[in-house]
């Protein structure tokens, strides 16, 4: 940072300074930054050849022709005769003046709203080629025609299978308030999510403790929010340690994770393994969560690079017929990236667990930002018409 502003000051003085004094300049800074080198701190000498360099952009200086006199007459004439209009006419001023600052303020403000909300899960490292997958459930003997996101827990592991381009996968079921037990105290988890082994490394989350592609393996396994974690264990290491949570069940903590970002869509402070659901391996007989009829799952999915998703949309419907015959004419499977689920995800039911924005209301900022534009532009054009018609008169 330091040497970038170093040869940019450098580049600033062989262009503004005289012919005849730059090259002693440059090296008079050049020469007393190596002396303060070797005896001071290098961020001190830094810092003093930055001021050194700015205290020659002194007039004196100055090359011939670079700011002329005449030029620089121009502008303290038009600032002048500026001053002298608004002192003359206070009133159109103050109205103008306040109308561009409202104008700016209001343009600025919504500009800021915008650029945070498209900042949403941009932050994976593998976010162009993570989806999630949605279906369109179409029923016409029933009236039904509607987007959800709950998806068979079986798809996934299917996809995972058949195709390929389909290099990972991560399901996830959120509860909401769970209780957590230790030592006779209790607290709460506002969102525990189910997940797949691959959550760690499929989605850029941090993890602070633990091994990202083991955490969620073994059944019983537990991962916690630093925040959470603090909460529970105060300064104690909570590796390895038990807590009782979902199910009045005893699980072990395999890893400590960052708080999600407030940019990311999906939300939760306690991630149980999904092993811990699956009938025959752990204990909880989540066969609703297992199988291909229920639909309650949310289904993540990580192509390899050179994958089209419409393509592989295409083939769902045969594996469809393969596996899921009974509903193979109603659901209709979706790929939506993921950088699009928290604005373009209005339509699309049960989101337990995922934070949720509005395109429309985006819209609606960008529109009214250019009408408050618009309205000062109008404002200062009808202000100085109505000067100049008194002006004629």
């Amino acid at each position: 940072m330091m040497q970038r502003l170093q040869r940019w000051l450098t580049n600033l003085l062989t262009w503004y300074c005289r012919e005849d004094l730059r090259e002693g300049i440059l090296g008079d800074l050049d020469e007393k930054l190596a002396h303060a080198s070797m005896t001071k701190s290098s961020r001190r000498a830094h810092w003093g050849f930055v001021l050194q360099s700015l205290g020659f952009l002194h007039p004196s200086f100055r090359r011939r022709g670079l700011f002329s006199s005449g030029s620089a007459g121009l502008w303290k004439n038009y600032l002048r005769i500026s001053q002298r209009s608004a002192w003359r006419n206070g009133q159109y001023f103050s109205i103008n003046l306040v109308g561009l600052v409202v104008a700016i303020a209001c343009i600025l403000f919504c500009s800021v709203l915008i650029q945070d909300e498209l900042k949403y899960d941009r932050f994976h490292v593998n976010g162009d080629t993570l989806y999630r997958i949605y279906k369109n459930h179409i029923y016409p003997m029933e009236d039904i025609d509607e987007r959800s996101a709950e998806t068979s827990g079986l798809l996934a592991p299917t996809m995972s299978q058949l195709y390929p381009e389909v290099e990972s996968f991560c399901r996830l079921y959120a509860f909401e308030d769970v209780n957590i037990f230790r030592d006779d105290e209790s607290y709460r988890s506002t969102i525990t999510q189910f997940a797949d082994s691959s959550f760690f490394t499929m989605f850029s989350f941090d993890l602070l403790q633990g091994d990202a592609s083991s955490a969620l393996v073994a059944p019983r396994s537990v991962v916690l929010t630093e925040s959470l974690a603090k909460k529970i264990f105060g300064n104690q290491d909570p590796l390895g340690q038990e807590i009782v949570s979902f199910g009045e069940l005893t699980y072990q903590v395999t890893a400590v994770c960052a708080d999600p970002p407030r940019h990311s869509s999906l939300q939760f402070d306690q991630l149980i393994s999904w092993t811990t659901g699956v009938p025959g391996t752990g204990p909880l007989a989540f066969n609703w969560l297992n199988n291909w009829l229920a639909q309650a799952t949310k289904t993540y999915v990580q192509l390899s690079p050179a994958a089209n998703p419409s393509q592989l949309e295409e083939k769902l419907p045969a594996m469809m017929d393969d596996h899921f015959p009974e509903r193979a004419d109603r659901y209709f499977w979706r790929l939506q990236p993921l950088a699009q689920t928290y604005l373009h995800s209005a339509d699309i039911r049960s989101q337990r667990g995922l934070k949720n924005g509005s395109l429309q209301f985006v819209r609606i900022l960008g529109v009214s930002a250019l009408l408050v534009l618009l309205i000062a532009l109008i404002n200062y054009i009808n202000i100085s018409l109505s000067r100049a018609s008194q002006h004629w008169k």
